[in-house]
């Protein structure tokens, strides 16, 4: 009897062997070259994914991170990487983070009293996370902005056009230096769509909920604060 069957056992091995040899074959230039899409980006073989050549994330599946990507000061559980749109103290001992959508008027509200705490705060690093699903070309231009260094001061230009809800005015955006030409180019590539796909994830995972939250290093606030109570608990971390 047994030796009736291994011939048979024998062939479902080899069909199992012959299977794996072309899966391998089949997949090898893909792992090679990691040519696998996500978000509509390519992962290149330095494990980060890049649109037009430009460095926009670390490659979720690989567990260590690029230096470059890495969070510049561990003050909260908040990722943030040098490509979030900051502005203040990189060393500062106090993280201030918007997970907001600029056509939410609570956040819309949060972005203008940026620059004051930034000179009030010698200890406070502000930093912009989107949180959106519905990403429209407004979302974009914010980090367009920020690609020439002009998006905190370009906040009330935003805001202005956020509220008139027109297509966009790249001429209002840009009217504080940015370059109109660069800044319509990088929103029709959607450059930064793959970035803002991703701190939508992240803001979920971290138990977003709403467009207008709050993190103070580690304390999540998801109320829309005054700017009263928003600088006592600012003072508090920094008293501690």
């Amino acid at each position: 009897m047994l030796k009736r069957i291994i011939p048979y056992i024998l062939l479902i091995l080899a069909g199992i062997i012959l299977c794996t040899f072309f899966v391998i074959i089949i997949m090898l230039p893909a792992i090679k070259n990691r040519d696998f899409l996500l978000l509509g980006n390519k992962i290149n073989s330095t494990n980060t994914i890049t649109n037009k050549n430009k460095v926009i994330l670390p490659d979720p599946l690989i567990t260590t991170v690029p230096t470059n990507q890495q969070q510049i000061n561990r003050k909260t559980k908040v990722f943030v990487s040098d490509l979030d749109p900051k502005l203040g103290n990189v060393q500062a001992e106090v993280f201030l983070i918007i997970y907001g959508d600029i056509n939410d008027a609570t956040t819309q509200q949060y972005l203008t009293w940026a620059n004051d705490l930034i000179k009030q705060y010698s200890q406070l690093m502000l930093v912009w996370k989107d949180y959106t699903d519905t990403a429209t070309n407004l979302t974009q231009a914010i980090h367009c902005l920020d690609e020439q260094d002009k998006f905190w001061n370009s906040t009330q230009n935003i805001i202005t056009v956020a509220k008139a809800n027109t297509a966009l005015d790249y001429t209002k955006l840009s009217s504080a230096g940015a370059s109109s030409v660069d800044l319509e180019t990088c929103v029709n590539e959607k450059r930064y769509q793959a970035m803002i796909n991703y701190a939508y994830y992240n803001g979920q995972a971290l138990g977003v909920t709403n467009r207008h939250t709050l993190f103070v290093n580690d304390a999540m606030y998801s109320e829309p604060l005054t700017l009263e109570q928003l600088t006592k608990t600012i003072d508090a971390v920094i008293s501690k």
